[in-house]
């Protein structure tokens, strides 16, 4: 990790690290489990791999004034193994989930983030404060299915266009603090699947 101070309230950071995500008991275990939900039963794969992911980061940020911050920033994620859903249907209703490791997955991304106290509006309005992140990803994943066919598509429960914005409200003097937040994100592939149709 290194931080250049640019100005006295300017930075630049960047950082290349490497971290794994291990699989959780659930996911290792050869048991069936049957959601309440009605939802396919799901199959826990004891031969899965941890993943492994080499990051990097680039980001800028800017301090105009106490609590308020303009950013932005680019990021790269490399997946080795990483860990996803497959759903297989076994004629035309029974289904299960199993977890398996795919191939590979590449993520690329930017995020803006912007925070500002509204000082400017008139009386207690003047305690608002203002919060805006937005980020857009790319990502590809490569699953085989078997020894001539894989899979390309997005990684596994990853949007590719992403928004946050949040009002706050902060009156120190009768200790209250409140907040609306709103969330945006497109759609996302929820499991990949593979279909076996008899009779």
């Amino acid at each position: 990790n290194l931080t250049i101070n640019v100005t006295d309230r300017q930075n630049l950071r960047l950082a290349v690290y490497q971290t794994v995500a291990r699989p959780d008991p659930r996911e290792v275990s050869a048991d069936y489990c049957v959601a309440i939900t009605g939802d396919c039963a799901n199959q826990g794969n004891p031969l899965l791999n941890r993943s492994r992911i080499l990051n990097a980061d680039a980001r800028w940020e800017y301090y105009p004034n106490a609590g308020e911050l303009v950013s932005a920033s680019l990021f790269y994620k490399d997946f080795a193994d990483p860990i996803g859903e497959l759903l297989s249907y076994e004629g035309s209703s029974l289904c299960t989930t199993q977890y398996r490791n795919f191939e590979s997955s590449v993520l690329t991304g930017a995020e803006i983030e912007f925070r500002k106290g509204l000082t400017f509006l008139p009386g207690p309005l003047a305690r608002l404060a203002l919060g805006v992140n937005l980020t857009l990803v790319q990502s590809n994943t490569v699953y085989r299915l078997d020894s001539t066919r894989t899979l390309e598509y997005r990684l596994q429960g990853q949007s590719d266009r992403l928004a946050n914005v949040n009002l706050l409200y902060a009156d120190p003097d009768i200790g209250l603090d409140a907040s609306v937040l709103f969330n945006y994100f497109t759609d996302r592939i929820v499991r990949y699947g593979n279909t076996t149709v008899t009779g």
